[in-house]
């Protein structure tokens, strides 16, 4: 998340924590009491929102692991046709594999994906003795199959997740916004209200919303009369 979205949420924990601390306070206090029930309430979407919004840069990962095993397998298979093509002397066959490592890298992934599966496709006819021969492992074709597959699948799944990223961002930081609003037009004129009969909670409450409550400024406390 963001440093204004963290802000934000340590603010609002802050002050449930000092509203706890305090409940005694306010537990005949109807409005206040329904509006941390309505808080919590809140948090537990935005929750929600923040589990996905982790899940999202972790499924990017997950595609950038696919496409390396991917592309390196196919790199083995290059090496070993190659060698194959030149032992027996068939141009052809050298120019099915002959590919470094950055040549199958080329282009967009859809390019990288139909390179990857058009050489393990050319690879298959020559499997026994490019195994026996020529240092390719053994199942390594099996295994291409499947890492292809693998990478497929979440080929165009980390665009699409990026953008409902935003989206889900975007939702958790409204929903923030809808809380300081609770915060800034009921609570603390509820508990401002307390100021001259507890002042510790007043203090204690207003000094939770300026942690990361910019602009957030509590009311004055009126000074004690000296005692004569």
């Amino acid at each position: 998340m963001e440093e204004t979205v963290v802000s934000k949420r340590n603010m609002i924990d802050t002050v449930l924590g000092v509203l706890k601390k305090h409940e005694l306070v306010f537990v005949a206090n109807t409005g206040m009491n329904a509006d941390i029930v309505l808080i919590k309430a809140k948090l537990v979407v935005a929750d929600g929102k923040e589990t996905f919004d982790r899940r999202t840069l972790g499924t990017t990962k997950g595609k950038n692991q696919k496409y390396d095993i991917m592309v390196n397998g196919t790199y083995k298979i290059c090496n070993s046709g190659f060698a194959y093509g030149s032992a027996i002397n068939d141009e052809n066959i050298k120019e099915s594999f002959n590919y470094s490592l950055s040549d199958i890298k080329k282009g967009s992934e859809r390019n990288v994906y139909d390179r990857c599966m058009t050489i393990a496709s050319s690879a298959i006819p020559f499997e026994t003795i490019l195994v026996s021969d020529y240092n390719l492992p053994t199942g390594h074709l099996a295994a291409q199959a499947i890492a292809n597959k693998d990478f497929f699948l979440l080929m165009d799944a980390p665009g699409k997740i990026i953008e409902e990223g935003k989206s889900t961002k975007e939702e958790m930081i409204t929903i923030y916004d809808v809380i300081i609003k609770i915060l800034k037009e009921r609570m603390d004129k509820m508990v401002t209200n307390y100021k001259d009969e507890n002042s510790e909670f007043f203090t204690e409450y207003h000094n939770a919303r300026k942690i990361g409550g910019r602009g957030h400024t509590p009311p004055p406390i009126p000074p004690v009369p000296p005692s004569e």
